[in-house]
């Protein structure tokens, strides 16, 4: 289980998001740092059960840099206020853990496709809308993990090339395509967070699998 003071280090550094506050704060940032690793360490042997090549990653490399890329952006605070990794070597899809005060989740899916995956996923999705819709209307599913995230780079429209009054139009308009569950953190510290971690990663399984299909470019 996650440490309080690792989220207590988040909240604070959210409200002193600068180089000099950080610095004098280095070694709670290393502290917390580890703690996640740790986390991630116990949950890359538990998800193995589900995905043996899991097994084999390095908790380390699964990490996201705190840094934050400020050369674009209008938002220059240096630091990311969350702990995040994701348990695939590829940073753009897999099972993902966000650790944040107030908005921390469980993910899994797909994000930032090339033209080609988005083309293959709608077209997967289009013709084979029984088997997604078997996928998602689960009963556990549906009951845990609820529908797919529909964020703001969705279409307002259905894309070119496809019906738009399929029953799988909604979908089709989606950029993006993944799962979320939200985690209290009451639920974070609790000694049975890895084995819980594990089974709302097993219920997405199917959908993650379903997805993979396609998603080769």
């Amino acid at each position: 289980m996650l440490q309080k003071e690792t989220l207590n280090f988040l909240s604070e550094l959210k409200k002193n998001n600068n180089r000099e506050w950080f610095a004098e704060n280095k070694s709670w940032y290393e502290n917390s740092r580890n703690d996640f690793e740790h986390l991630v360490s116990e949950l890359i042997q538990s998800m193995a059960q589900i995905d043996l090549q899991i097994k084999y990653l390095n908790p380390k490399k699964c990490i996201f840099r705190i840094y934050r890329d400020i050369r674009f952006s209008k938002d220059k605070t240096p630091y990311k206020t969350h702990f995040g990794a994701v348990f695939n070597e590829k940073k753009g899809c897999g099972y993902y853990i966000h650790i944040q005060p107030g908005n921390s989740f469980l993910t899994c899916g797909y994000y930032d496709l090339t033209s080609s995956q988005l083309k293959n996923i709608r077209k997967g999705i289009y013709e084979d809308y029984e088997s997604f819709q078997n996928i998602i209307s689960e009963k556990t599913f549906k009951k845990e993990i609820g529908d797919l995230s529909q964020d703001d780079t969705k279409l307002k429209r259905v894309p070119n090339g496809f019906d738009k009054d399929s029953p799988a139009a909604e979908y089709l308009k989606l950029k993006n395509f993944y799962v979320i569950k939200n985690l209290p953190h009451e639920k974070l510290f609790s000694n049975d967070f890895i084995a819980y971690a594990t089974h709302i990663y097993t219920l997405m399984q199917p959908f993650y699998e379903y997805l993979e299909e396609f998603a080769r470019d």
